[in-house]
């Protein structure tokens, strides 16, 4: 009896679909486009493949500025906006689960916005009922063009479930319902864009109005948020966000506001605290004042000074997980800085039995991507 050749177009479209999910799964990043080649590949063999793959292509949609930076376009790259919003139909903006929206360079805008660009931009939003994550970088000059048009459109997104914002666009929590996922980020190449003045009562107001607005996330179960970390701070987000499983604290400058070591008598209040990021050893207030300067390193006794940091830098992460995890009962995995991981092992009671560190380069699950 001969033999019938199969080809990918005679299988079933459930097994074409995971056939064509596991080529698209080759990315996972938001803003990475090169492991979709494969994946628009597929979609143009014919019409049944693109009715198979067009679920998975428009599940992750960026509508980014140049990659080099340009003057032309400190204003925001709104020719590629206004292209990419009149481009995408209907019938495929319902694909869409992930947005990063970053037209900007680093340079902050000096003319005022269309409004009419940020209505557009808000209507878009608003067309995508499965949307899920949602990264928006709006900078401080246009940001009031922003709040306008959502509160003119009234618009509201309940599927929202993670959200990634820069400093001062808050009142897109109020708009996120079911919020379990926020970040406050600026984008690595804002690093020079202040979200505000430089004074102790516009940050205090900033930090009043973000603990406002968790109020209303009533799921929230991880956070993050860059920046001076005072007690205050700590035992108001315990209030208002007391399910949070996951806490981010990196790049908080705690040896000038309030050491790990107290303030771990709040972070202990989270009951359900699984994952704790922590800055770096050097900014944790526990002794550990590493050279700052590159000559130190340098000379004859330079390796006998980076050994002896790398020491240091070791027994001051050590100090901190073992602190950790004996106030917060429940934490499961602490990170000091982005290299430094460490997982516990409990044992009965849940008391602390033995902590395994990994160390390097690793995966560390960044909302951010």
């Amino acid at each position: 009896m001969a033999r019938i050749a199969l080809t990918l177009n005679d299988l079933n479209d459930d097994v074409l679909y995971e056939i064509c999910w596991s080529v698209g799964a080759l990315t996972t990043d938001v803003g990475n486009t090169q492991g979709q080649v494969p994946l628009k590949n597929l979609s143009l063999v014919n019409k049944h493949f693109r009715e198979i793959t067009v679920s998975i292509l428009f599940r992750n949609v960026c509508v980014v500025g140049p990659a080099s930076e340009s003057r032309m376009m400190i204003e925001g790259d709104w020719m590629t906006a206004r292209a990419a919003i009149a481009a995408l139909q209907n019938s495929l903006v319902k694909y869409i689960r992930n947005f990063k929206f970053d037209i900007y360079t680093s340079e902050r805008p000096t003319e005022p916005p269309a409004e009419e660009d940020f209505k557009q931009l808000v209507k878009f939003l608003d067309r995508m009922p499965q949307l899920r994550k949602l990264l928006l970088y709006v900078p401080l000059p246009h940001l009031k063009a922003l709040e306008s048009a959502f509160e003119a459109t009234e618009i509201m997104l309940p599927s929202v479930k993670i959200l990634v914002f820069n400093p001062l666009c808050v009142f897109l929590m109020n708009k996120c319902p079911n919020l379990e996922v926020a970040s406050v980020h600026m984008p690595d190449d804002w690093v020079y864009q202040r979200p505000f003045p430089d004074s102790v009562d516009t940050v205090q107001e900033f930090k009043v109005t973000l603990i406002n607005a968790l109020r209303s996330t009533k799921n929230l179960r991880r956070f993050e948020a860059k920046g001076p970390w005072h007690m205050n701070d700590l035992h108001a987000l315990t209030t208002v966000a007391p399910k949070l499983q996951w806490l981010e604290m990196r790049g908080g400058w705690y040896v000038h506001e309030v050491d790990l070591l107290t303030s771990l008598a709040a972070l202990s209040q989270f009951k359900n605290l699984e994952r704790l990021d922590l800055a770096d050893a050097y900014q944790l207030g526990l002794g550990f004042n590493p050279p700052r300067c590159g000559n130190a390193y340098m000379g004859p006794g330079g390796a006998g000074v980076r050994k002896q940091v790398e020491e240091d830098r070791k027994k001051t992460e050590e100090i901190a997980a073992r602190a950790a995890f004996s106030s917060c009962t429940s934490l499961k995995e602490v990170w000091v800085g982005e290299l430094s991981k460490a997982r516990v092992i409990r044992g009965e009671g849940g008391h602390r039995d033995e902590i395994i560190w990994s160390r390097g380069k690793q995966e560390t699950n960044r909302i951010t991507k």
